[in-house]
């Protein structure tokens, strides 16, 4: 018998790289049949390609903070919106070499797991609880759901901590064309931060 999202997600929790390709395995038909009703000729562009969507599933769990959910069906609407988003980005390696750097610059405690299931509360020892930790695990996770404009704006100024006259360089935009764009993105952000809060991923999908 296939082993259950919940008993996959704790071993995953406790590094268990065996139970993270099950994990996308096991979901990865249902992620591309959804993203294929939402995007259609966007994913057959990459030749409908099982290895795409499952890389994306895989490197985004590898090297973003952790997260409880409240079951298979929270689980499928994060990761098919992730999928989405990389499908979107036709730079998406530029991103997938940010979440990594990230992930070596700033790591999360190895315990702590982000709890998104209602109600939930992100755990840590208690040596190492922190509002900030929290909050940056948050942040990074949020980004995640970011459509990819929004999302190359708000790393380009909050980690990478670019001037505007150097983000809009990168994204071929005036200094006050990124600044108006990074203005736009941050009421998003925020609207996504609260959804995660509350445990509410099915508008992800």
């Amino acid at each position: 018998m296939p082993s259950s999202t919940e008993d996959l997600l704790n071993r995953w929790y406790r590094g268990d790289r065996d139970a993270l390709r099950e994990l996308v395995e096991q979901n990865s038909v249902w992620v591309k049949r959804r993203v294929r009703e939402r995007l259609g000729d966007k994913l057959r562009q990459i030749g409908e390609s099982d290895d795409f969507v499952q890389e994306s599933m895989l490197d985004f769990m590898e090297y973003t903070p952790r997260f409880k959910v409240r079951g298979q069906a929270q689980l499928r609407a994060l990761l098919a919106r992730v999928v989405e988003n990389a499908i979107r980005d036709q730079n998406d390696y530029w991103f997938k070499a940010r979440r990594r750097a990230l992930s070596r610059a700033c790591p999360v405690p190895a315990d702590s797991v982000l709890d998104l299931a209602p109600g939930g509360r992100a755990t840590t020892p208690p040596d190492e609880r922190s509002a900030q930790n929290e909050l940056d695990a948050l942040l990074r996770l949020a980004v995640e759901l970011l459509d990819p404009d929004d999302r190359r704006v708000v790393v380009l100024r909050h980690w990478d901590e670019h001037e505007f006259t150097t983000i809009g360089d990168e994204l071929g935009l005036t200094p006050d064309g990124a600044r108006k764009r990074y203005e736009r993105a941050l009421p998003k952000l925020g609207a996504i931060l609260k959804r995660l809060r509350r445990g509410d991923l099915e508008w992800a999908s």
